[in-house]
């Protein structure tokens, strides 16, 4: 099994170099059709988002949702393996929900929702205050 990095995410998701592109969907041709297991990281889904919501030289400034439709279905394809999945796919449709969102946030309030924290303890009220459900404790 092959781990995917956050550049072949990039490469297949916003196809501006097209020789990387067509490698890169080969890679996820297969992945698609099930003929390849494929593994990646939460911290990798991380960097995929802030790399295509940042602003600036080198970022492509999609609005969290288009980053959300674009990335969720290649996250939830079966042999895309991912430890706690259901937990970064909940993290992608709270990121989803503004662009003061950040996906290590919404990460945390995803871990807290589905049990596995009883709070979040953190000084980032105004981030994690635009979060419904977010159960934020200040030291």
């Amino acid at each position: 099994m092959k781990f995917i990095d956050t550049n072949i995410f990039l490469r297949y998701l916003m196809p501006t170099d097209q020789v990387k592109y067509e490698r890169t969907r080969e890679i996820f041709d297969r992945v698609i059709a099930g003929r390849e297991e494929v593994m990646t990281a939460a911290v990798i889904i991380h960097e995929v988002c802030y790399t295509l919501s940042a602003s600036g030289v080198n970022f492509y400034n999609l609005p969290h949702r288009e980053v959300r439709d674009r990335l969720y279905p290649l996250i939830e394809l079966e042999a895309m393996k991912l430890k706690d999945k259901a937990i970064c796919l909940v993290a992608l449709d709270i990121f989803a929900q503004g662009e003061k969102i950040d996906y290590a946030d919404a990460l945390a309030v995803a871990y807290d929702r589905a049990g596995d924290a009883d709070g979040i303890y953190s000084y980032d009220a105004r981030t994690l205050g635009k979060i419904q459900g977010a159960n934020r404790i200040e030291p």
